[in-house]
């Protein structure tokens, strides 16, 4: 379940979905992945409540995100309606991996996890490939084997198993925030490795973020706002089998 719903749906939906939308507003949408999670986690989890701190957080980072690259929109929110709903499918996807993961295997250790996740995705994304494609008529250069590879081991592997390792102190709306850091991530490498410009949007989105981050996890602000009610010990929303 979490193979297909962490990898294979979300994978395979923006891979279609950004042949017709800017880059930028796929990391809009993908930006609200944590949205989606507060609300699914405050529903399935008993010890996962919506509470003030982290809706201020989540909100204060989305608006970061968006401060960050929303001037890079070529083409607004018009057109590409498909790609767009693609973008926020995947991203419920996402956010629903993140919760049900919290609920059934938080006990299972993030190697383990992230093996079984990846393992499971890539042979159902096999059958699919060779049922809807034909990925042996494809001609493919060693530079992008390569490149495939490293994606795996870095991209994929260790992300997981630092996603699972996250989701298993911190919690499935507080580990989605995560999705904050990409494009901040993403504007430091530019920075660094391709000498771009900072402006001052740059740096106000970022202390957006990193401040909707610190929010989230602040110490102050923790009254409920809504939530799963305490069940006894043992029940499945407190993670059991």
């Amino acid at each position: 379940v979490v193979a297909l719903l962490g990898v294979v749906i979300p994978f395979s939906l923006i891979t279609w979905g950004e042949q017709s939308i800017d880059s930028a507003l796929a990391a809009i949408l993908n930006g609200t992945v944590p949205l989606f999670a507060i609300v699914l986690a405050a529903l399935v989890l008993a010890d996962e409540p919506m509470t003030v701190n982290r809706v201020a957080g989540l909100l204060l980072g989305f608006a970061g995100v968006v401060a960050l690259v929303g001037p890079n929109l070529r083409s607004g929110l018009a057109g590409g309606v498909a790609g767009e709903v693609a973008l926020i499918v995947a991203s419920v996807s996402y956010a629903a991996a993140g919760v049900y993961a919290r609920w059934k295997v938080r006990d299972v250790s993030p190697q383990a996890s992230a093996l079984l996740e990846i393992g499971f995705a890539f042979v159902i994304s096999l059958v699919l490939a060779f049922a809807i494609e034909s990925p042996l008529a494809t001609r493919v250069e060693a530079s992008a084997v390569l490149a495939v590879v490293w994606l795996g081991l870095v991209g994929s592997g260790l992300a997981f198993m630092a996603f699972f390792w996250l989701l298993s102190r911190w919690g499935a709306t507080r580990t989605s925030m995560v999705a904050y850091l990409i494009p901040v991530v993403g504007i430091l490498l530019g920075v660094l490795v391709r000498h771009e410009e900072v402006t001052l949007l740059t740096l106000v989105g970022t202390a957006m973020v990193i401040g909707g981050v610190a929010l989230a996890n602040s110490r102050y602000g923790h009254r409920r706002l809504f939530g799963r009610n305490a069940v006894p010990s043992g029940d499945p929303a407190q993670g059991g089998d």
